[in-house]
Parts: C-alpha cells; sequence; structure tokens
C-alpha cells in the first residue's frame, strides 16, 4: 500500500513538476519573443528553441503556435504558417489574431473574398488592434468601398482612446478607395493639334459619376510656340513643338537642348494626358482640362 502510494505520489510530482517547468519555459519563452525581437521577427528555429509543446496557449489565451506560424510567414513559408495558424484555431476557436493572419495568407494567395472575411472577423473582434484595422481597411479600399470605411472608422471611434494612428489610417486608405474611381483610361485619346491646345490647362482628376477635381497649382499656359508651366515651387517658360503624340520642351536661349513627352489629347473628356511624367520618383500619368 505505501509502495504504491509513493509511486503515485512520484507520478503526480513529476508530473506537475514537468508542467510547471514547461509552463515556465513558454512564458519566459513568449516574453522574449514579445520584447527581444522589437524590429525583426524571429526564426523559426529561434521560436522552437524558446517555446515548449505545452501549454498550448499563452498569456492573454493567445496560441503559442502563432509564434510559430508568423515565423514561418515572414520568412517565407506560407504553407508551413497555414498549417501552424490552423493549429492555433483549434488550440483557441475565438482568438481574432488567427483571423488576421488567415487573411494575410489568403491576400497573399489572391483569394481577395477569403481575406476579406477573416480580416473582418479579426477587426470586429478585436478592433483595438491597429495591425486589424489597418489590413481590414486595406482590403476595403480595394473595392472602392469609401462608406464601409467610414463605418469602421466609426465603430473604432467608440472603443479607442488615442485615435490619432487609427485616424491616420483610415484617412489614407479613404483617398485610395477614392483612386479606385478614378478615370485613368482613354479609349479616344489621339494626337492633340495646336489649335486646341492653346490656351490655360489646370491639373485635373476626372471621377466616375463625379465632378472633376480640380489642382490649380499646377497648370499650362500655352500660347502659339511657348508655354508657361506653373508648379508650386516654380515657374517657367519654354519653346515648345508637336510631332505626332510627342512634345518637345525647348530651354529658351539654347535650342538644343529640350526635355520631352508623350501627350495625347481626349475628346469625349476634354481632357489633356501628358503620359509617364517623373513626379516623386514614380512615373505617373497626368491629366488636364482647359479653363474656361
Amino acid at each position: 500500500m505505501n509502495k504504491a502510494f509513493t509511486t503515485i505520489l512520484f507520478i503526480i510530482s513529476f508530473f506537475c513538476l514537468s508542467s510547471n517547468y514547461l509552463i515556465k519555459k513558454s512564458l519566459q519563452g513568449e516574453f522574449a519573443l514579445n520584447n527581444s525581437f522589437p524590429n525583426t521577427t524571429a526564426t523559426l528555429a529561434q521560436v522552437d528553441s524558446l517555446l515548449s509543446f505545452y501549454p498550448s496557449l499563452g498569456a492573454s489565451a493567445y496560441p503559442i503556435n502563432l509564434y510559430r506560424a508568423k515565423a514561418s510567414l515572414m520568412y517565407g513559408d506560407v504553407e508551413k504558417g497555414y498549417k501552424y495558424v490552423h493549429l492555433s484555431k483549434r488550440d483557441n476557436p475565438f482568438s481574432s489574431s488567427s483571423d488576421y493572419y488567415l487573411s494575410l495568407i489568403h491576400r497573399q494567395y489572391g483569394d481577395i473574398d477569403s481575406a476579406m472575411f477573416y480580416s473582418k472577423k479579426a477587426f470586429f473582434s478585436w478592433p483595438k488592434n491597429i495591425e486589424h484595422f489597418k489590413l481590414y481597411l486595406e482590403l476595403i479600399a480595394q473595392r472602392g468601398d469609401t462608406l464601409s470605411i467610414l463605418d469602421a472608422g466609426r465603430f473604432v471611434d467608440s472603443t479607442v482612446d488615442n485615435q490619432s494612428e487609427f485616424i491616420t489610417a483610415l484617412k489614407k486608405q479613404y483617398n485610395i478607395a477614392k483612386l479606385t474611381y478614378l478615370i485613368t483610361s482613354f479609349p479616344d485619346a489621339n494626337y492633340v493639334n495646336k489649335d486646341t491646345l492653346i490656351g490655360q490647362w489646370d491639373r485635373v482628376y476626372n471621377f466616375k459619376n463625379s465632378p472633376d477635381v480640380f489642382d490649380s497649382s499646377t497648370n499650362y499656359t500655352f500660347n502659339d510656340n511657348s508655354v508657361l508651366i506653373r508648379s508650386q515651387n516654380d515657374t517657367l517658360e519654354y519653346n515648345y513643338k508637336i510631332k505626332l503624340d510627342s512634345i518637345f520642351f525647348y530651354f529658351k536661349g539654347a535650342p538644343n537642348s529640350f526635355s520631352s513627352n508623350k501627350l495625347v489629347y481626349s475628346d469625349s473628356l476634354k481632357t489633356l494626358i501628358f503620359k509617364n511624367v517623373f513626379i516623386n520618383d514614380i512615373y505617373q500619368d497626368q491629366y488636364f482640362k482647359k479653363r474656361k
């Protein structure tokens, strides 16, 4: 009887000591992962060395396997990351973080509908997480759904004390969503003649089913042989020539020194289009309408 009791006591003690050791190791590892890698992500090998197989949940019921999922995704192993996220969902089906990573994975695979589904779940489960908010808004903005962006902002308004970062993200994605309605295709665009060109042209943004938005800080004033270009920082005057779909700007007093752009005109939208203008380190089209 005493021998059996001693054996049972030994087994229980061993189990308790082992459990305490594994729990302590995981908690210490979780602390290290959250505080020792502020600007980088630990590799999967580093995560495995810091965390034990037990318990499956860490502080605040955060699934331990999500650390493994994050490491796998950050270093390009999407398949393994997907496996660990699903293990996390099994360990804690109510974790909004698992839904967040599932959304990232589906977006990487181009499955935007599933990405939206999981992102929405993550956001409305835990809207105070700025990463949940940003991802949800990015996906909404791709669809041009400005109303849902504003609805998300109003939902956050009631739950977050310090809203500056949320407001910045909302403004950015709202503007991106609006740009999905920007008209950038002009099937009837063709060469422009000088008679059409003469006059003052202000930069414009043509939106579908909405009034044009003008930016008067940038404009061109064309005369017979010269053009005055005004921008926010400068005003310059050039001579110019048109040849087919190209316009050549000649520096005054230096006729052999010039620059050129592709230039076409849409008669249906009365829009002048400068193609592939190099601005802010990228090539972009610029659109202008004649001032009335």
